[in-house]
Parts: structure tokens; sequence; C-alpha cells
């Protein structure tokens, strides 16, 4: 959890799940703040999610806030 904690706070945890998504080349990603998620489940949690396709103009995808848990 510490390590978990530490990605999380260093940002490489946010850059790394960007890029995994972007190598697909049908979607781009943006996520907002990142934070640990911690209680019954543990995760990270995003603020401001959009996934959309290149060259249009509305993301398919938005949500406030998304959480992803880390099994």
């Amino acid at each position: 959890m510490l390590a978990f904690y530490h990605l999380i706070r260093a940002g490489d945890l946010q850059r790394f799940l960007i890029s995994e998504i972007e190598a697909k080349p049908e979607f781009n990603v943006q996520l907002g703040e990142a934070d640990l998620a911690v209680g019954r489940i543990l995760g990270i949690g995003f603020s401001d999610f959009a996934l959309s396709e290149p060259g249009v103009p509305r993301p398919a995808i938005t949500a406030q806030r998304f959480t992803a848990r880390v099994a």
C-alpha cells in the first residue's frame, strides 16, 4: 500500500494509466486530479474523467469522478 501511495503522489500511476489507454489508437483520455481511495476498497480516484475518440469534438464518456480499484 505504501508503494501504491507513492506512485499516486509522484503522478506515475496517472501517467501510466493515460499512456495505456492512449496506446489504443481509438481512444484519448483526460484525467483531473488524483487521490487515494482507502476504505473497503484500495484504489485511485480521479476527477474530471473524459474518454473520447480522435477527431470527434465531444467526449464519448464523461464523469465527475472515476475510481479505479486495485486488485
